[in-house]
């Protein structure tokens, strides 16, 4: 999409992101946090406004209240119109790993080590 961008072919000037999870206890300029990923990885190489993109605060510690300021948020934007997922090597979407029940709002997951830190 950046290259797309550069090409003159999409402009983001418009666009709103909601960012589907974030790792808490991490500030936004973590290395391993995604906000910081994705300014990295693709806010920064488009045309953007910082203003338009939404990524969970990690570093609050309240997550009753991340969760509810986060709800806010997605309702006064209207909603989400698209979503573009990746499907991690357990199966889990955004943190849900399999047999999560699905909520209709933001919630907190516990997440399950992957293999290699468990020693398999």
């Amino acid at each position: 999409m950046i290259e797309w961008h550069k090409k003159g072919h999409l402009d983001f000037s418009q666009v709103k992101t909601i960012n589907l999870d974030e790792y808490k206890g991490l500030s936004p300029y973590n290395e391993q946090g995604y906000w910081y990923f994705m300014n990295q990885n693709f806010f920064s190489g488009i045309n953007i406004s910082m203003k338009n993109t939404h990524v969970p605060n990690g570093a609050e510690t309240d997550s009753e209240k991340v969760c509810s300021a986060y709800n806010a948020i997605i309702r006064e934007l209207g909603g989400i119109d698209l979503q573009l997922l990746g499907i991690g090597h357990d199966g889990h979407i955004g943190f849900n790993e399999p047999g999560t029940v699905f909520e209709a709002e933001t919630h907190c997951v516990n997440l399950t080590p992957p293999p290699h830190y468990r020693g398999q």
